[in-house]
């Protein structure tokens, strides 16, 4: 009843699959002799598998959407489908390849050239799901308008990671020495073509698809991504304010938040534990009774700006604690997870009445969910929110500005993602404000 992380390490892969209008290819970007393929050579690839996907009399059917499915449904219909060798074969090309390249056409208009929301949400969903394969953690996706983004699946990777990526392709691409590796082989006869994967799939299969799509439509819809940024306010001033740029973010989420809903909400940072081996994450608790002192006292007239410094201080050197002990192996979260997992019986779960006691669930309900990706100026993205009732919040913080995404659940009737998105950016503007009196003081 468990999934598995596939590793291909070490990686002997030669090839990637593209999808192109559903239909999956596996794409040699090395030649027979081991080397790179150079731009070109992969360019004049892509434009023969788009050739001959427009030439298909009966178009192979859309088995990426199945990928959107729950992991229980999913599991069933790969076994399905892996009964047939060829298409145990494909699935193994799709698991063993380097990356996923998608070129997109459908759900793309030219209007995503100015709606950096529309844009944002596409590459979140694809709208139907068709044209992607969601079990592979690295997707790039290419949209006819010329825009270009990324799409990761979190299991076995964590968000800076795939940032890393991005920004390298992007220096690649911009910065002559970066770019001298990629262009190693030359085309000519030693170059395998794109090969179209078939399938075989019967009413079983098909009717999987349908439901699947329908899900997966039905998912894209519920879902809202806002995209924000605050220029003229980075790095480089935080700091002049002998405050951390992240605990500062935090804080402003912390105003915002009390803001608009009048109460604090549990909530989580990303917490990076790759220091140790096989490390991942654990969880920075950001709502804490400092940053409550705090935000009850920013909007009240009568306590004046220097108490309400001191209480930011506060606020910011509780988070600050609590981040460098998660950072070291030190937080709650994943130590209470491992209990968790370990339980083997009802009796077992019983005994554990801190995992039962409403007071435990509350805390766990992460009304924000939020990541600081501060990978780089290019580096901007998204995700859901982990509670219906609550918002994804991914952010990064620039030398010179501040940029973040907000996403809800269309369906909660207690969220608002649009006036969140305006109070978190005043809240980091009033943070300023307050920064600036605290210089000027010192000054």
């Amino acid at each position: 009843g468990c999934d598995t992380i596939i590793h291909q390490y070490p990686c002997h892969a030669k090839h990637i699959i593209v999808s192109y209008r559903d239909q999956l290819f596996s794409v040699p970007v090395y030649d027979v002799h081991g080397q790179r393929m150079s731009p070109g050579t992969i360019k004049q690839q892509l434009q023969e598998l788009m050739a001959t996907t427009s030439q298909l009399s009966e178009p192979e059917p859309p088995i990426g959407v199945l990928t959107t499915e729950n992991r229980d449904t999913w599991a069933e219909v790969r076994s399905h489908l892996e009964a047939n060798p060829a298409n145990k074969h494909n699935l193994e090309a799709i698991d063993s390849s380097l990356f996923m390249l998608c070129l997109d056409d459908a759900g793309v208009d030219s209007s995503m050239i100015h709606d950096k929301d529309k844009l944002a949400n596409h590459l979140l969903h694809a709208g139907n799901g068709r044209n992607r394969w969601y079990d592979k953690s690295f997707q790039v996706i290419v949209l006819n308008t010329g825009q270009a983004g990324c799409n990761g699946e979190h299991s076995p990777v964590d968000a800076l990671t795939t940032g890393r990526i991005c920004m390298d392709a992007i220096l690649a691409e911009e910065t002559p020495e970066y770019a001298s590796p990629f262009v190693t082989a030359k085309s000519g006869s030693n170059v395998e073509k794109p090969k179209l994967l078939r399938w075989s799939v019967d009413s079983r299969v098909r009717q999987a698809i349908e439901v699947a799509e329908v899900q997966a439509v039905r998912m894209a819809q519920s879902i809202h991504l806002r995209l924000g940024e605050v220029a003229g306010l980075g790095s480089d001033y935080i700091k002049k304010a002998k405050v951390s740029p992240d605990a500062f973010v935090q804080m402003a989420l912390q105003l915002a938040y009390y803001r608009l809903h009048g109460q604090p909400c549990a909530t989580y940072e990303t917490a990076s534990t790759r220091a140790f081996l096989h490390g991942r994450t654990e969880t920075i608790r950001s709502c804490s009774s400092e940053s409550l002192a705090f935000t009850k006292a920013f909007d009240d007239p009568d306590v004046p700006a220097r108490k309400k410094a001191e209480l930011l201080a506060r606020a910011v050197a509780a988070h600050l604690e609590y981040m460098k002990a998660a950072s070291q192996g030190k937080g709650v979260d994943r130590h209470l997870l491992g209990l968790r997992t370990q339980l083997q019986s009802d009796e077992e779960r019983a005994r554990a009445q801190l995992l039962s006691d409403p007071a435990f669930s509350r805390s766990c309900d992460f009304k924000m969910s939020t990541s600081n990706v501060s990978a780089g100026c290019y580096f901007r993205g998204g995700f859901a929110p982990v509670s219906h009732d609550g918002y994804g919040i991914n952010y990064g913080i620039d030398k010179d500005n501040i940029s973040f995404s907000i996403s809800q659940w269309d369906g909660s009737k207690q969220t608002n993602a649009e006036q969140m998105h305006q109070l978190l950016s005043k809240s980091l503007l009033d943070l300023r404000d307050l920064a600036e009196y605290t210089l000027s003081r010192v000054s």
